[in-house]
């Protein structure tokens, strides 16, 4: 029965993660602070220790070095803005240390509640779309009203009824086609193959509702690791696997001749400086090289916009103050340190393959496209994504803690 209740809680959560309940300072406080706190203190038995301590003691007073070293540099901070983003780093690193070092308390299988979470979103987001293009109405947009997180966003200048563009339940396409490329991933650890052409065409489908640029490159890298990492392992060729991303393929080429100029607006729009993919791909390698080579331990929390703008870079005709990439905002925020972090990934990463281990393919493929989504890497939202994957990823492991 608690099995039961828990993966209702999932569901719940997952399906309703930006519907919000309240707005506390400027943040958007949903479901997801008192899911992940439930999930954490019960799937996870605390062990304290040495390394444990060590690097909690690291990750608190790293922030206020770089505070310091950045202001004796010249630089000015708000304070204020500084100790926003500094609680939500404290909540995220104390939650991802417990989910990474503690115990497993319990592993119950929650693939049927992931699997029922996929579908819905999935389908939710096909009839926003039929029902845009065969009634010409946002009437499933916007669901929430003004519960909807950042509150009801306005429709009119962004071409959601002439793009078709799902945002699902969420408050943009782009975080709508990550939840999909995160449940699709977390489904594909421990799964068979055969279950992993299902998970992988529902997965696949739902992200192409969305038109999202890196929501399919995200997925066409999922399923080329994964069909490199299964041909490594046991030498069999995957046909059916293959098979999907032939689907995939039809699938990004008929929406190409649908509407015309898909390709060239949404995969090749990374290379067009002012559009969403440029702003997201490209543009923070020109503020990360500023932040590497000025202030090498990173910038002061918070100090994002008071950052980037004076930079004047160009984003659909403004100029640019966020920073939407979180790979991006690692070392950003934390300098070298966050580079070498974001290095260390892509190593386990390429070992992973290396080694035909599926597991660890994915699991490290979606820690790192999983930060091309969003800036918002801090929020629980993310986080909690994020501790759902370690938690399924450490099932599978024969050693108890996930870092060696």
């Amino acid at each position: 029965m608690m099995i039961k209740i828990n993966s209702l809680l999932l569901i719940v959560s997952i399906v309703f993660m930006h519907f919000m309940l309240a707005r506390i300072a400027g943040f958007p406080l949903t479901i997801i602070p008192f899911t992940m706190s439930i999930f954490v203190l019960t799937h996870f038995e605390l062990v304290k220790n040495l390394r444990t301590l060590s690097l909690f003691i690291i990750l608190m007073i790293w922030p206020f070095i770089v505070y310091g070293i950045y202001v004796n540099a010249g630089g000015s901070v708000d304070l204020f803005d500084f100790s926003k983003t500094f609680l939500l780093w404290i909540y995220a690193f104390l939650t991802l240390i417990f989910a990474s070092f503690s115990r497993l308390n319990k592993t119950p299988d929650y693939s049927v509640a992931f699997f029922v979470a996929l579908i819905l979103i999935t389908l939710f987001s096909l009839a926003q779309i039929l029902l845009v293009e065969i009634a010409d109405s946002t009437l499933l947009y916007n669901l929430f009203g003004s519960y909807s997180y950042m509150g009801q966003q306005n429709l009119g200048g962004s071409g959601l009824a002439s793009w078709g563009r799902s945002p699902g339940l969420y408050l943009e396409p782009s975080f709508n086609a990550f939840v999909m490329f995160f449940l699709t991933s977390i489904l594909l650890i421990n799964n068979k193959v055969n279950n992993a052409v299902l998970i992988f065409s529902i997965g696949i489908c739902g992200v192409v509702l969305t038109t999202s640029a890196v929501g399919l490159l995200a997925m066409l890298g999922l399923i080329t690791s994964f069909v490199i990492a299964k041909v490594i392992a046991d030498g069999v060729k995957p046909i059916r696997i293959l098979a999907v991303i032939l689907i995939f393929l039809i699938l990004v080429w008929g929406l190409s001749i649908y509407h015309n100029s898909f390709l060239s607006d949404k995969i090749y729009e990374v290379f067009r400086a002012g559009t969403s993919g440029y702003w997201r791909l490209i543009a923070p390698q020109v503020i990360l090289t500023k932040v590497l080579v000025q202030y090498p331990f990173g910038v002061p929390f918070g100090q994002v916009e008071n950052f980037i703008i004076p930079i004047g870079l160009n984003h659909a005709g403004n100029i640019g103050s966020s920073l939407d990439n979180g790979l991006f905002v690692l070392p950003f925020y934390f300098g070298w340190l966050g580079v070498f972090v974001i290095l260390g990934l892509i190593s386990k990463f390429l070992i992973s393959v290396y080694q035909g281990d599926r597991n660890g393919v994915i699991f490290f493929w979606y820690l790192i496209v999983g930060l091309q989504f969003s800036g918002g890497v801090f929020l629980p939202e993310f986080i909690f994504c994020l501790v759902l994957m370690i938690f399924q990823y450490r099932k599978s492991l024969s050693n108890i803690y996930l870092w060696p």
